[in-house]
């Protein structure tokens, strides 16, 4: 997974598409390690139902804070 999350960034950096400084690995290291500490405290907490809004959100917050301001602006359409 840490791969093809990092390729996906280094595609986006490619295009423009990253903020200025962000590194295609690290990112792709943060998107990856914040849905498996989400499944990791889901399942410690027996509350896999929560799974899909949890990952929808960190996958929001990773994306706002690494691909530049017109890149993604929305909402996580993933509801609970």
């Amino acid at each position: 997974w840490l791969s093809f999350a990092a390729a996906r960034f280094a595609d986006a950096k490619a295009q423009g598409m990253l903020r200025p400084g962000v590194d295609p690995a690290d990112a792709g290291w943060l998107f990856v390690s914040a849905f498996m500490g989400a499944k990791e405290i889901l399942s410690y907490h027996r509350n896999w139902a929560d799974l899909p809004r949890r990952a929808g959100a960190n996958a929001a917050l990773v994306l706002s804070a690494v691909l530049g301001s017109l890149a993604y602006d929305q909402e996580p359409s993933i509801q609970a």
